[in-house]
């Protein structure tokens, strides 16, 4: 059966942009005596968090605070919730300014244009809150390739639900591509094809050695995938001036 919408997570996928999320924690963390002890042993990374925890930028910053005022290290009498919620805006301002800017996964915004072309409706699934990934989508130019963004607090299984339901699409007609173990299992319990978005074949920490499913290091290899699944055209090969990262 031919895949007819295409689901991608946003992070690492289709823009280069963990790193700059993890600088700006660490730096906003760094800023207290025990800030960055502290932010070790709190979840940050959705894709390798354990079965069943929750990870945003809330969930972060709360812990993170919770953790500061426990080792008596407070800001001006601010609660706990309060510098929590402080440094969640802050690292959301600084993020947003620096995601605008970022290098984009070789090849994403080429095959983005190529899909959107030939009619294939895409959607971003990101544990990123919607309202800032969709901020960010618009100012990459990219919003007209997508038929939704959805974000956190919807899960990426949820997420899934949401676009096969706009469609009246089947689970084994929507392809989910993603760089995290945590896509590779939201596609397994949804029902639908994988790829995975590796710099190394054996995907994340080794989790897909062996792997049934496509594993490519960018968006240019993952086109090749994509159209043999749809049907489409070959994303043509870049020219001198096409195809550079945005």
């Amino acid at each position: 059966m031919a895949i007819r919408y295409v689901s991608f997570d946003f992070d690492n996928t289709l823009l280069r942009s963990e790193d700059s999320k993890s600088n700006t924690m660490r730096e906003l963390c760094g800023r207290y005596e025990p800030g960055l002890e502290i932010l070790s042993d709190i979840p940050t990374d959705s894709r390798t968090a354990p079965p069943g925890t929750s990870v945003t930028r809330h969930t972060i910053f709360a812990a993170f605070a919770s953790g500061l005022h426990e080792r008596g290290v407070a800001s001006d009498g601010e609660s706990a919730e309060e510098m929590g919620k402080r440094l969640c805006d802050e690292f959301s301002v600084l993020v947003q300014q620096r995601l605008t800017e970022a290098e984009e996964v070789s090849g994403a915004a080429a095959l983005l244009a190529h899909l959107s072309q030939h009619g294939l409706p895409c959607c971003v699934n990101s544990a990123t809150p919607a309202e800032p990934l969709e901020e960010i989508v618009r100012a990459r130019g990219w919003a007209a390739h997508f038929r939704a963004v959805f974000g956190a607090p919807g899960t990426k299984v949820e997420n899934l639900w949401l676009a096969a339901r706009t469609l009246n699409l089947r689970p084994e007609e929507i392809l989910h591509v993603g760089d995290g173990d945590n896509d590779r299992k939201a596609a397994r319990e949804f029902g639908c094809p994988f790829i995975g978005v590796s710099d190394t074949p054996d995907g994340p920490d080794g989790a897909w050695a062996g792997a049934s499913f496509p594993v490519v290091p960018d968006m240019r290899a993952a086109a090749v995938e994509i159209c043999k699944l749809t049907g489409l055209p070959d994303l043509p090969e870049p020219s001198s001036q096409q195809d550079q990262p945005s």
